[in-house]
């Protein structure tokens, strides 16, 4: 912000951080479920074993759970003044 950028601009920065680290785990993580639905599929009363509702649900939650968990930290680096940070460093 020191050079320019504006809070919004570091704002999104962030955002786009946390949303592109959240997709690299649920991505995978959606792989190895459907690979090991069948093996539990036995234990699943009411559900399919690949059902998408439950997928896309459950990444929807995910995905929300890790910005609203990055808003607090991103709200507190807007909140410093940059050239304070430039003379402590």
């Amino acid at each position: 912000m020191v050079l320019g950028t504006t809070a919004a601009d570091v704002a999104g920065m962030i955002a786009r951080e946390v949303v592109t680290l959240t997709l690299f785990g649920i991505v995978p993580g959606i792989v190895v479920a459907l690979a090991a639905g069948s093996l539990i599929a036995s234990q699943l009363f009411g559900l399919t074993a690949h059902d998408p509702v439950v997928f896309g649900t459950t990444a929807v939650v995910l995905l929300a759970v890790a910005v609203l968990a990055s808003a607090l930290p991103t709200l507190r680096v807007l909140r410093i003044e940059p050239a304070s940070v430039l003379r402590h460093e």
